[in-house]
């Protein structure tokens, strides 16, 4: 019988295989870690834009809407019946570092009949709420009022506004109501932009801000917001319609 001799791979042999493994295998997980990261970096700057998008498109309607309310802007008014004090001294109020507005929202419900001093029966499944600040209008006065309570009426298509003191406004023909906006912003703790809302409400809606500036020239207003890690700044210009 005739053995043949098989060879093996020698140990320097599986060494070397080894060795190369070792190197390809780093070079894999170095080039996974800079994609990831890479991929990470670009999908935090995605939701820096966004938020900033979304940021401006609040800004930009609170500028736009300041000083709105219904068919008559504010500074047109003859009357505006305030005796609760719910309205700010200005409609729109802008400076290097802060933004306030206030405005009609242009969701409107219109009234169907005064049913008492302090009640109103209003059309429409219209999501009001109690203690809501409300604009009651018609193109001749205006007044602001509280909600007390909220009652519904024919299964709901109807809603009955009961207020915490009596109206004072007198004609109700064509005549309309919607909530109060009111919009304040401003640097809290350094680095985190806010808004405040009517009901005192503050939430953060952008981090790690570096600066935060308006400027202004006739009606325009220019936003300026530099993130703490991106070196351009973004900047937006709104136009004032309504708070000349």
């Amino acid at each position: 019988m005739v053995f043949k001799k098989i060879h093996g791979a020698g140990l320097l042999e599986i060494m070397i295989a080894l060795l190369i493994s070792a190197i390809l295998l780093a070079e894999i997980f170095r080039y996974s870690y800079c994609l990831e990261k890479t991929l990470n970096f670009s999908a935090a700057k995605v939701e820096s834009i966004e938020k900033m998008n979304v940021l401006f498109a609040w800004m930009v309607r609170d500028i736009e809407m300041a000083g709105y309310v219904g068919c008559v802007n504010a500074h047109s008014r003859e009357k505006i019946i305030d005796d609760g004090h719910y309205l700010s001294s200005t409609w729109l109020f802008a400076n290097s570092g802060a933004l306030q507005s206030q405005y009609m929202s242009s969701e409107q419900f219109e009234i169907i009949e005064k049913l008492s001093e302090t009640e109103l029966l209003v059309s429409g499944n219209n999501h009001l709420n109690e203690n809501d600040i409300v604009f009651i209008e018609n193109c001749w006065e205006v007044e602001v009022a509280k909600i007390k309570t909220v009652h519904g009426k024919n299964y709901d298509m109807q809603n009955i506004l009961e207020f915490y003191y009596p109206l004072k406004i007198q004609h109700f023909e064509k005549t309309y109501v919607a909530k109060l906006i009111q919009h304040d912003y401003f640097i809290q703790n350094s680095a985190g932009l806010y808004v405040r809302d009517q009901t005192g409400r503050s939430d953060e809606v952008l981090a790690n801000i570096a600066s935060f500036n308006i400027s202004s020239l006739q009606n325009k207003l220019t936003m300026t917001v530099a993130e703490s890690n991106t070196a351009d700044p973004i900047i937006l210009t709104a136009s004032v319609y309504n708070a000349n």
